[in-house]
């Protein structure tokens, strides 16, 4: 799999449910980056395009951000995710956003899309990651 040196942006529109065939070849580019052989050995035998369509169609409930800041939170080891743990990283993305703007909505009255308030999501978002995906989808969850 070539690595094509882009960097998945942290600033995609949320509007844009449809995840397209560039962002999916990011992603699997972003996972040979950080699982090298692992990543490529998983896949061993298996269409790749049949592959990266089944994560397309899959991903597809989730705005492109979301899959974006899951991304971010996977956790550094020896093994890729599969589609099953990367959907449950990313409804913890989606949960927490929406947990997060909730709270916002409800205790100051506050616009979401305010600049300092997108700030404070994108800081929230940057600590989960640092935390890893386990505490996220526990948040989720909770």
């Amino acid at each position: 799999m070539q690595i094509h040196g882009q960097q998945l942006s942290r600033h995609l529109p949320d509007t844009d449910h449809q995840p397209n065939e560039q962002l999916i070849e990011q992603l699997f580019s972003k996972f040979a980056a950080m699982y090298g052989a692992a990543f490529g050995a998983k896949w061993e035998g298996i269409d790749a395009g049949q592959i990266k369509a089944t994560w397309a169609k899959q991903l597809a409930r989730y705005h492109r951000a979301e899959i974006v800041r899951a991304s971010d939170m996977l956790p550094a080891g020896d093994f890729p995710p599969s589609l099953p743990k990367f959907l449950e990283i990313c409804q913890a993305v989606r949960d927490m956003s929406r947990s997060l703007d909730s709270a916002l909505k409800l205790t100051e009255k506050i616009d979401p899309n305010d600049p300092e308030i997108v700030a404070a999501r994108e800081l929230f978002f940057e600590n989960a990651r640092k935390m890893g995906a386990t505490w996220a989808i526990k948040l989720g969850r909770a």
